[in-house]
Order: structure tokens, then C-alpha cells, then sequence
């Protein structure tokens, strides 16, 4: 995966979410597996900007994506709410 910016886990860690700046999205990763389980589109908010970071809710069914832009500043980006896969 290029271009990582961030991993944050399911709270059973059975899945991975990877930011990837350079594809403006989150890539989810099956733990056990090590295998590519699916891929989430972020449309970023500013041209210049980049995904710098991610955190999960307690219940896992929501992501937060922050976008950073070239002057280093963090906004909230967007926040997902994740199919049920565990």
C-alpha cells in the first residue's frame, strides 16, 4: 500500500484501516488474513490537501478521516460509517 498515513484497528482487531494520501482513501486490511478486504473513497476537501489521520469510535462502525493541507494544519475530513464485516 502506498503512501500510508495512519492505521487504526477494529476494537476486535479483526480489521485494519490504512490511510492512503496518494489514492485520497482507506484501505481495509483482514488482520487474520493479511489480505485486501475492501477500499473506501475519501474525496479530500482542498486540492493540496492529504489524509494525515484516522481514528475509530468505541463501536467501531464509525471512522473519522482528518485531511492536512501543505501548510500542515488538520481538518476534520469526513466521517464514515462502516459496514458491518467482523
Amino acid at each position: 500500500m502506498n503512501g500510508s498515513r495512519g492505521i487504526v484497528f477494529s476494537p476486535n482487531g479483526a480489521l485494519a484501516y490504512n490511510a492512503a494520501d496518494i489514492v485520497a482513501g482507506v484501505y481495509v486490511i483482514r488482520t487474520a488474513t493479511n489480505k485486501l478486504e475492501g477500499y473506501l473513497h475519501v474525496p479530500l476537501r482542498t486540492t493540496s490537501g492529504s489524509l494525515s489521520m484516522l481514528a475509530i469510535g468505541r463501536s467501531g462502525r464509525t471512522l473519522l478521516a482528518m485531511e492536512s493541507d501543505i501548510f500542515g494544519s488538520n481538518q476534520v475530513l469526513d466521517l464514515i460509517t462502516l459496514p458491518d464485516k467482523d
